[in-house]
């Protein structure tokens, strides 16, 4: 008792929001099956009260926060929000890059496949570019840029984070 079946857990993906693209955690859920009783006995001191998070993982956190925050310049005009006024714009996208460029060093990074190395590399070409076009002053290049950014990205999560 207490479980959800897999039908059930779907359902309730769906109600929390859960986004279509994750189709390996959808796919996890309509697989799932119960475990036998015994085998859900656990030592809950043995649970981290806190996840550490470190190599592709922070990093792609980080990204995602920069990322909101470039969104927040990028509808003000290119220009640091009157509600934010501790975004920089092009402190913003240069740490964008900054942390796009990370990736190319990071050991857990590396060692993806040779598409994913592609789109890598397109991403911090992208990055580097919005950046340029911030600190030159050139929203529309800059809207271009990272419109391209947000494409790419879509395209490497697709391919290599959602199955």
């Amino acid at each position: 008792g207490g479980g959800l079946s897999p039908e059930q857990a779907v359902a309730r993906m769906k109600v929390s929001g859960t986004g279509e693209n994750y189709q390996g955690l959808w796919q996890v859920v309509r697989d799932a099956r119960p475990l036998p009783a015994n085998a859900l006995v656990a030592d809950l001191a043995a649970f981290p009260r806190v996840a550490t998070v470190s190599g592709m993982v922070a990093t792609m956190s980080e990204i995602d926060s920069v990322f909101e925050n470039v969104t927040e310049v990028q509808k003000a005009g290119w220009q640091t929000p009157a509600d934010h006024p501790d975004l920089v714009p092009h402190k913003e996208t240069k740490r964008l890059a900054s942390l796009f460029a990370q990736f190319q060093q990071d050991p857990e990074s590396r060692v993806h496949p040779d598409a994913y190395q592609s789109l890598l590399t397109q991403a911090l070409a992208l990055s580097r570019a919005l950046d340029a076009a911030v600190a030159a002053g050139d929203a529309a290049a800059a809207g271009t840029q990272f419109t391209a950014l947000q494409k790419s990205c879509k395209e490497c999560h697709k391919a290599f984070r959602d199955n």
